[in-house]
């Protein structure tokens, strides 16, 4: 059965008192997910890791708990902003984490930022898959890791199949896809596929 519009769109962009208990819920859903997107990014202390579209925070709290070097989250919730920052006060001002505000197709970041970055069910809800996934190669420095983590369905009836986002991983210029399988209660079967910036040639 469809979800309502106006719950699609509280997923998209959590607000009010209704985008409050999608933020409690989505910490809640995700955690498996969250989990494998965690081992898959394999972070290390000189890593610098953006998760884009962080919602109710609990990977990116992982994330910061992993120690990287650095710590970034993109979202376009001002609600889910209020409360990362909110929760990492401390993270924030010793310069180990920094939160942004995102529109779509543009990540405040300069050129070869990170060196991982991540997302978590966000991935139907991009306008422009193909101008996203060049965003993402931009920011990520030669030989850095995307891992993208989803359901095969969007809540918003998107499909988006593994072979799909390979194809536009392959497309937007990244490298060595590789894809593995979750499933819980909460999602049914999911995904995660890794992916390379290719290394600047010698």
């Amino acid at each position: 059965m469809p979800l309502p519009q106006y719950v699609v769109r509280q997923l998209g962009e959590p607000s009010g008192l209704l985008g409050r208990f999608i933020l409690w819920s989505l910490n809640r859903s995700n955690h498996n997910m969250n989990d494998l997107t965690l081992k898959s990014l394999e972070i290390s202390p000189d890593d610098r890791v953006l998760e884009l579209g962080f919602g109710g925070g609990a990977l990116l709290n992982e994330i910061i708990s992993s120690n990287p070097q650095f710590a970034a989250g993109v979202e376009i919730s001002d609600l889910a902003i209020r409360q990362m920052l909110q929760w990492n006060k401390d993270a924030v001002a010793d310069g180990r984490l920094e939160i942004a505000r995102g529109e779509e197709e543009a990540i405040p970041f300069p050129d070869g930022r990170f060196t991982k970055i991540c997302c978590v069910n966000v991935v139907y809800f991009w306008d422009d898959t193909s101008a996203m996934l060049s965003e993402i190669l931009r920011v990520l420095e030669p030989g850095g890791k995307f891992v993208v983590c989803y359901q095969p369905e969007g809540p918003n009836n998107r499909s988006v199949p593994p072979e799909l986002i390979e194809s536009n991983l392959h497309s937007a210029g990244f490298i060595d896809p590789v894809t593995c399988k979750g499933h819980d209660k909460q999602n049914g079967d999911f995904f995660c596929t890794t992916a390379v910036r290719p290394a600047l040639k010698r």
